[in-house]
């Protein structure tokens, strides 16, 4: 592959991420989900990755697939930040840049993650049956209702700064999935401990559904922009419902939120996938500048900015006697 394929950009971000992966070979815990070794998290998103960007190319071809996007985008600044994010958590550094980033405050996150599962633990609560199947579809069904309100949430003032860097994305590809400002971790584990707490997976479950899970996110963020049918409208979110989701039309803001169209038709977020030509981004941000880092760490001190903000309007509005 010539030099000429290879942008600049994407040298310098293979050296940064080399880097950071001889660093991260020091801690062995995820904060996130810490029933797994570095290297078991690091396995699984290795599989979901060959899985996906098989299933992109037989269904599109390789001329409109996520890779030759990755290839021949040079200039696209968005598709830069989609593979740094998405390379961070292939190699397993997501687990050490959300500690940096948060300087040290994603370790409560985990701390009360698995406080919560040992209460779960002492309790003896679970769901699990002993049947493979059924106890993936259960896990997936609670996860899939905690991962709609987690989702829900953050599109509220001001948790959706910690969100909107994925929002941003001008041009959605498999890599998309994991774009996400890293101070979200900090955030995400206080709901999504629930459906461990609920029903306590073994590690087969959670490999499976992991594998599948992580599968299901690159794909529905790829460049596949089909309805999926039936499937696509009443079991699992579409690409092409998922591509409105990301939509700068105000009308499409906070729809289609959920992986399971279930919750999006119970709770009333469901519009669907047929809407025409969509505009992708965040109107109101400056992302994709070319400075990563300022970019993550606007979006933290705009969370905090819109806090005081709000804090100051609930003490003006009600005053002490």
């Amino acid at each position: 592959m010539s030099d000429e394929i290879i942008s600049a950009q994407t040298k310098q971000i293979c050296i940064v991420l080399v880097a950071m992966f001889a660093i991260a070979l020091l801690y062995d815990r995820i904060p996130v989900h810490p029933s797994f070794s570095f290297y078991w998290a690091v396995f699984l998103p290795v599989i979901a990755t060959v899985c996906a960007v098989t299933i992109e190319i037989l269904t599109i071809g390789i001329e409109k697939s996520s890779v030759r996007q990755l290839i021949i985008a040079q200039d696209d600044q968005s598709t830069g930040y989609d593979t740094f994010f998405y390379l961070v958590h292939l190699l397993g550094i997501w687990a050490w840049l959300p500690l940096v980033v948060s300087l040290g405050l994603i370790t409560y996150a985990a701390d009360f993650h698995d406080s919560m599962v040992a209460y779960g633990e002492a309790k003896g609560f679970g769901l699990a049956t002993g049947i493979l199947p059924v106890d993936v579809l259960v896990f997936a069904v609670l996860w899939t209702f905690f991962d709609y309100w987690n989702h829900r949430i953050v599109h509220m003032q001001p948790l959706w700064y910690f969100h909107r860097m994925h929002h941003s994305a001008t041009n959605l590809t498999l890599f998309t999935a994991t774009r996400n400002n890293p101070i979200a971790y900090v955030v995400e584990p206080f709901i999504r401990v629930w459906p461990f707490v609920l029903f306590m997976p073994d590690v087969i479950t959670l490999t499976c559904f992991i594998a599948l899970n992580h599968t299901y996110q690159l794909l529905v963020h790829s460049r596949i922009q089909t309805d999926w049918g039936w499937f696509g409208r009443w079991v699992m979110v579409s690409p092409a419902a998922h591509r409105v989701h990301h939509s700068c039309n105000p009308e499409h803001y906070g729809k289609n939120l959920a992986m399971a169209t279930l919750w999006d038709k119970i709770f009333g977020t469901w519009i669907g996938a047929d809407h025409g030509e969509i505009e992708l981004g965040v109107k109101e941000s400056k992302h994709n500048s070319g400075n990563l880092i300022r970019d993550i760490y606007i979006d933290i001190w705009m969370f905090f900015r819109e806090s005081v903000g709000m804090l100051r309007g609930l003490v003006t509005s009600n005053p002490t006697r």
